[in-house]
């Protein structure tokens, strides 16, 4: 019995998205030459911080991975190389963890606890040559020398944009009447449409750009959690809301399950 399994290179010089079949959430690729090597969360479920390599960003095969044992709830790193030395930096259950190898196969070393609650961590270098770390909400800490510790406080470096106009809030519910542009709503001009119950936390329906629902199954969704999940069969990346306070309104990420 042969299986037939999607491929992203359709010949030719040519490709379809996904390029990868599965769920490979907060993919973190790194660039070493004419090489491509990727990683992305794990979650709860093994090979853990599975390593890829490609040579077009296409054709992906798995070449090694940097954690052979369950250590907690793995997801969003960041995958860098800085002199000589390749480093995942990586949230585990809400701790940024760092692992170390001579090359992206491996082998990995054991993981070193930063002692840093944070998620989505993102390594930057200053021209100084003083590393740190960003981190979700906004914040930078730095980095020791050999990227293995942190030095001095976490400062606070960055402010999200403003809730803007286009809110509205009637009988309840809290709406978008019009899209505009941010990195992760695919804008075209068009309306984009959302509504969602302040209390009950249920998402009521979404519009795409062409008028058509976003939700793929006729159910209600449960919002819950402070993290975004991205889930299969959903056409985009879509924005929670969470009441806090009459007439206000603040962002929140989601995980979604059916009720």
């Amino acid at each position: 019995m042969t299986m037939d399994i999607r491929k992203g290179d359709l010949g030719y010089g040519t490709y379809r998205n996904p390029v990868l079949a599965g769920d490979y959430a907060d993919p973190s690729v790194l660039r070493v030459g004419n090489d491509y090597y990727m990683t992305h969360s794990s979650f709860t479920f093994a090979p853990r911080l599975l390593i890829w390599h490609s040579k077009d960003l296409v054709n992906w095969r798995p070449v090694g991975k940097a954690l052979d044992r369950y250590i907690g709830d793995v997801w969003a790193p960041d995958f860098i190389v800085y002199e000589g030395t390749y480093y995942i930096y990586v949230p585990v259950d809400g701790k940024i963890v760092a692992l170390t190898a001579p090359a992206p196969e491996g082998p990995w070393s054991e993981p070193v606890q930063l002692g840093l609650e944070a998620i989505d961590p993102g390594h930057v270098v200053d021209q100084e040559g003083n590393r740190y770390l960003h981190t979700g909400a906004g914040y930078m800490t730095k980095l020791s020398k050999d990227g293995l510790s942190i030095e001095g406080e976490t400062v606070h470096v960055y402010d999200g944009w403003e809730f803007p106009d286009e809110w509205v809030v009637e009988e309840g519910i809290y709406g978008i009447l019009r899209g505009w542009p941010a990195p992760c709503i695919p804008f075209n001009g068009k309306s984009v449409h959302m509504r969602m119950r302040n209390v009950e936390h249920k998402i009521i329906y979404y519009y795409s750009h062409d008028g058509s629902t976003w939700r793929k199954f006729p159910h209600s969704f449960e919002a819950s959690g402070f993290h975004h999940n991205a889930l299969g069969g959903y056409l985009a990346l879509r924005i929670g809301l969470d009441a806090c306070g009459e007439g206000k309104v603040m962002f929140k990420n989601f995980q979604y399950r059916t009720l």
